[in-house]
């Protein structure tokens, strides 16, 4: 059913003279897809425009507008690779250079004591979850410009989520993340500070350019270093770090039972414990 709903919101925009906007997640196309899709003629705009995020462009988020397709030849795109690339579609007045930015900014978010985090806001399992939050001043910033935004739903079907059809872009408000919002996405706020941090300073760690798959080594890093009985947020990040860099620690530290029972005995910091037995 919303198949053909999506199908006539895009045939209703065409027809207004709005835009139809996709957002393609790179990464998740396959190598020949992906260059393909990059060097076709469809007017694009990365969305990680920050620099810091430099390194991962080609392979995150586009805006692509596809307003001279047809509803049925932009589903096609899909057809380039096996994975879900297509995350949806925006229809929308402003043009993509507008669009683009503004949805630059809102891939990022800041937690209640400001600290800075990359989100997929984009994301058929993310989006939703924002756009049930109306009570938070930056919904209206996050949600003005669009009029409606299609998510790609299970068995090709189609969600819509109503923007508020606004002429002019609102400025700028973050997204703010409560611990209310940290439960309902199922987020560790510990992985997308490692994360980030990681990104920056110890890039060679990960396996992919995708950050969706980095988050998930870390989150996996994490979940290593709890199953090995650490809790406080400085041991378990310094363990994922050791893990991302060796993935046969601790396995191949002889003096590791010693460490654990110092952290654990005399709650001493893990790296403390680290050093006294490397002497």
């Amino acid at each position: 059913m919303n198949a053909t709903k999506s199908e006539q919101a895009w045939h209703d925009a065409k027809q207004a003279n709005q835009h139809c906007h996709a957002i393609i997640e790179m990464g998740l196309l396959s190598e020949p897809a992906r260059l393909r899709l990059l060097q076709s003629i469809h007017p694009k705009k990365s969305l990680m425009q920050q620099a810091e995020f430099a390194n991962l462009r080609d392979y995150g988020p586009w805006l692509l507008d596809l307003t001279s397709l047809e509803f049925a030849d932009m589903l096609a795109l899909e057809n380039w690779s096996d994975s879900p690339a297509l995350m949806g579609w925006i229809r929308s007045q402003h043009s993509i250079e507008k669009m683009a930015e503004h949805l630059t900014d809102a891939l990022l978010a800041e937690d209640k004591t400001s600290q800075v985090y990359l989100l997929r806001s984009y994301a058929p399992e993310v989006l939703p979850l924002l756009h049930a939050r109306a009570d938070s001043p930056w919904h209206n910033w996050l949600f003005g410009p669009i009029n409606e935004w299609w998510l790609r739903a299970p068995e090709k079907d189609w969600q819509c989520l109503p923007g508020g059809e606004q002429t002019d872009l609102p400025p700028y408000h973050p997204i703010k993340i409560d611990d209310d919002l940290w439960q309902a996405l199922e987020l560790d706020p510990l992985a997308y500070s490692l994360t980030a941090e990681l990104e920056k300073s110890a890039e060679e760690v990960f396996d992919s350019t995708c950050h969706g798959e980095r988050l998930l080594q870390v989150r996996q890093a994490l979940d290593s270093a709890r199953g090995a009985g650490l809790k406080q947020a400085d041991d378990l990040c310094l363990f994922a770090s050791l893990y991302l860099f060796d993935q046969q620690f601790p396995e191949n530290w002889p003096n590791w039972q010693q460490v654990a029972d110092l952290v654990k005995e005399q709650q001493l910091p893990l790296a403390q414990a680290l050093r006294m037995q490397a002497e």
